[in-house]
């Protein structure tokens, strides 16, 4: 008896763009079998204006979906990650465009986090001022914080190994960088 090859099929970079993501999410669901796993390459927040409806549909694609489901974690979710640990920290919102995350879940938040910025300036960078994310923090279900802490860093089948941003070449051998995540 020959056994189906299972497909692993990878998505990155949604973005906040949560109508492409239920566009392709709609194309792969005449394709894709009970066998198969998808693979979330991380980067769902930022630049796009859905970046809370995105988690949402990700978060539930496992509860409703028969096939595998693997959700990686993805630059943008990690630099939101050490701004909620340390909120000096503010590469995530400067350079990541997280103010579009941020509105998503609170338009208040968002104007409040601009209003704090454009007052200390580059004050916030040169002397590590905190900024008031608890204002966007407060907004955001419970189960949305915990979502980039449960984000693998990478996924390994027979056939590929899927991650984010790539290998680092200098590590060498697959199996020494994986031992290194």
């Amino acid at each position: 008896m020959a056994h189906a090859l299972m497909a692993t099929i990878a998505i990155g970079d949604v973005h906040g763009n949560v109508r492409a993501l239920d566009d392709l999410l709609a194309r792969l669901a005449s394709k894709i079998l009970r066998e198969d796993t998808l693979v979330f390459l991380g980067d769902y927040i930022d630049r796009g204006p859905e970046s809370k409806a995105c988690i949402a549909r990700i978060m539930d694609l496992p509860r409703s979906a028969p096939f595998n489901v693997v959700t990686l974690l993805g630059n943008h979710e990690q630099w939101l990650l050490q701004t909620y640990r340390d909120p000096t920290w503010h590469s995530w919102l400067l350079g990541m465009d997280g103010l579009t995350t941020i509105r998503s879940d609170s338009a208040e938040a968002a104007d409040a986090l601009t209003a704090a910025v454009d007052q200390l300036g580059f004050r916030i960078v040169q002397d590590r001022l905190a900024l008031p994310y608890e204002l966007f923090l407060d907004c955001v279900p419970t189960e949305h914080l915990k979502f980039p802490l449960s984000l693998k860093t990478y996924w390994r089948t027979a056939d590929a190994i899927c991650v984010h941003g790539g290998l680092d070449p200098a590590v060498g051998a697959l199996e020494v960088h994986l031992r290194s995540t």
